[in-house]
């Protein structure tokens, strides 16, 4: 008995399929014409193909008879009726962990960096012209259109399995970006009422085409540049002429891609009354919720007219409430780090160069910037300074406020959080719980639907200068390297008079220095655990020192027990400078991944500006440190390590050397003063306006 029949009669005849479901217990896919048995083959083919390239996807199994197809019915929903049912419950949280579940699976498959437009057999299926032939994508070798999120029936026990296999591809001709875009698209064509009935400020939406709403977070997470988009709907239109009778082309939307704000108002003049009334009682608190930033570049101009008026006197009333300022601020600083190293070293350090080069500036966090933003002068500012913050509303449309004004927006990260490989290496790491991962993700996809927005960016070292150019080609990357401030540098001159007014022999005992800082280094102490076992053994004398969070391994627990190595909790940033006293060597031992080798210098300048040389794992900044002669040796290996530290330590005139080294380097590169004429230099590549001229 067929309880279920669908037939796309609106294709051409040779990929005409009628689907049927026989009693709950088989599904049937039927060639309606004989041009279209072929197309029937290619799916069997397929699956055979899919069994081997994508396990993991489970591809449901094909029996194929004369003119059919039959397969089992599995009786799991996929995840495209999960997302469904849990903006039905208004759960938009659970929607999105559904899709970022479909975005691992992706990311799990393999792909290869190719140029699809130089494959005949792609631009004879997505485009009829080839633009661009050079340029290059991440390409699935698995190239399959059904891999989206309504083909994917998740069981009982959360694995996946791939229910259609019509549409599969040459191997390296399918960009991984592209495949996600006509997913995001197939989703919310398949979901328009829920999206339509249930937008909120919790699930934000684009609005793509006068019927079509996008979620922000959806497309956001694909991390498209925005001249993509165009791009893949002339490939989305061209493959739907070729296999159907009357195509229903998608028109491309204006970009920048506008947000729908989904707040209405009623159309009684009493209610609207009684809500601008409250909501100006209630500014600035409730601003957040509401419409902020746009005056007639925004998406004002697409919201309702009441809605429209409402928001203009809106506007023109938290201009009013801005008190005119007593001087100009030329630029605003916005921190989502606030209360960590990162903030120290990226916010607090870059509002004292601007303090030095006599620039005016305001500094807010993401916890209070959204209450504090109506009564700022934002006509003064010129340039908008956002250090890792995610993506919001509210700092999109600050974002858009600026760009409007033809004014740089820079965004400013410190750690290749960015990568997605990175979450890889976490994953792998027993440190890392599932809900430490889960908002490791969230902020990752944060970062980078924010960073595409901006016009520029500033990173402290080059190889997180280059892996976010290749995510990001359009974006102007510049260094700004991490220093010490002033009020360090003096604490750090009165111990390194003391290291360096000492003779040749340091008193004993020999104390070796390590200074994780926050709790995710335990990996990187693991490098350094087999020669500080041999070490410590071989030489009572001997002693380390460890301040910060570091879970130690069980193997050094008898040199803990002897007094040979001392473990303190972390201290204030304030206090860390003194906690060098009587260290002879610092130790920075890194795991080698590619999240540390775009990791910046800090643990060495620390040291050195107190005239303590510094022994490390190789790494681009530390390798360069020691190639220009600063106090740092590296170590590549365990036997590298105990052997470097035995020298030392039977080497006192080495050690000091080393050490003048250091202080030395330290002392010049690292200081406020040489890095706010760096700074100067950039602001000047920014064509950053100021009162008497450009820097």
């Amino acid at each position: 008995m067929i309880t279920f029949s669908s037939s796309p009669y609106h294709r051409r005849p040779q990929y005409r399929l009628q689907t049927r479901l026989h009693d709950q217990k088989r599904i049937e896919k039927v060639a309606l014409s004989p041009q279209a048995l072929p197309h029937l083959k290619t799916i069997a083919h397929n699956h055979q193909l899919l069994r081997r390239a994508a396990p993991s996807l489970r591809p449901i199994s094909y029996r194929l008879a004369a003119s059919s197809l039959t397969t089992p019915f599995l009786p799991f929903p996929s995840l495209a009726k999960l997302i469904e049912t849990a903006l039905l419950k208004k759960n938009f949280a659970t929607a999105h962990q559904h899709f970022l579940f479909y975005l691992s699976l992706i990311y799990s498959l393999p792909v290869k960096k190719t140029f699809p437009l130089k494959n005949p057999a792609f631009v004879k299926l997505f485009s009829s012209t080839s633009p661009s032939p050079d340029l290059s994508f991440s390409c699935l070798q698995t190239s399959s259109l059904d891999l989206n999120l309504s083909n994917l029936l998740i069981s009982s026990d959360n694995k996946p399995h791939l229910i259609d296999q019509e549409w599969l591809l040459p191997d390296y001709t399918l960009p991984r970006s592209f495949l996600l875009f006509l997913s995001v698209l197939d989703l919310s064509f398949r979901l328009q009422d829920a999206i339509r009935n249930h937008r909120s400020s919790a699930f934000i939406c684009y609005q793509f085409s006068p019927q079509l709403f996008i979620p922000q977070v959806w497309l956001d997470s694909l991390l498209l540049e925005p001249h993509l988009i165009p791009l893949f709907i002339s490939w989305y239109n061209h493959f739907q002429s070729l296999i159907s009778l009357s195509p229903s082309p998608l028109p491309s939307p204006q970009l920048p891609l506008k947000l729908d704000f989904p707040s209405s108002l009623p159309a009684s003049s009493s209610r609207l009354k009684d809500l601008k009334r409250r909501l100006f009682l209630a500014l600035p608190t409730r601003l957040q919720n509401e419409y902020v930033f746009f005056k007639e570049n925004g998406p004002l101009a697409e919201l309702s007219r009441p809605y429209r008026k409402f928001a203009r006197h809106f506007f023109t009333r938290a201009l009013a409430l801005t008190p005119p300022p007593s001087s100009p601020d030329h630029v605003l600083v916005i921190s989502g780090s606030q209360k960590t190293v990162s903030h120290r070293h990226r916010v607090l350090h870059f509002c004292d160069k601007l303090d030095l080069l006599s620039i005016p500036h305001h500094s807010l966090t993401t916890d209070n910037f959204v209450p504090q933003l109506p009564r700022l002068p934002l006509e003064n500012f010129r340039l908008l300074f956002i250090h890792r913050a995610t993506s919001s509303l509210q700092l999109l449309e600050l974002i858009h406020f600026f760009r409007s004004r033809d004014l740089p927006v820079v965004f400013d990260i410190d750690d290749l959080v960015f990568d997605p490989q990175h979450l890889a290496l976490l994953a792998s790491s027993k440190t890392f719980s599932p809900l430490s991962l889960q908002i490791e993700h969230q902020h990752l996809l944060g970062f980078l639907s924010l960073i595409k927005h901006c016009t520029h960016a500033t990173v402290p070292t080059l190889p997180l200068q280059h892996s976010l150019q290749q995510l990001f080609p359009h974006l102007s990357i510049s260094l700004l390297p991490n220093h010490l401030d002033q009020t360090s540098l003096n604490q750090a001159f009165i111990l390194a008079q003391a290291h360096l007014a000492h003779s040749s022999s340091p008193r004993r005992p020999f104390t070796l220095g390590y200074f994780p800082g926050t709790a995710t280094h335990d990996r990187d102490f693991l490098v350094l655990v087999p020669a500080l076992q041999k070490v410590l053994a071989s030489h009572p004398s001997i002693h380390l020192k460890i301040v910060g969070f570091l879970s130690l391994p069980p193997e050094l627990d008898h040199f803990v027990q002897k007094g040979q190595i001392t473990h303190s909790s972390a201290v204030p940033y304030d206090q860390l400078i003194s906690q060098y006293q009587n260290v002879h060597l610092n130790l920075c031992p890194l795991e080698q991944t590619s999240f540390n080798a775009a990791k910046s210098d800090l643990k060495y300048f620390f040291a050195g500006a107190c005239a303590i040389p510094t022994l490390a794992s190789p790494s681009p900044v530390l390798e360069e440190i020691a190639a220009r002669g600063g106090g740092l040796i590296t170590c590549p290996s365990s036997p590298d390590w105990q052997n470097n530290i035995l020298n030392l330590f039977h080497n006192p005139s080495k050690l000091k050397s080393l050490a003048k080294k250091a202080y030395q380097d330290c002392r010049e590169r690292y200081s406020p003063e040489y890095h706010s004429q760096k700074l100067g230099e950039l602001l000047n590549n920014l064509n950053f306006p100021i009162a008497g001229g450009v820097y």
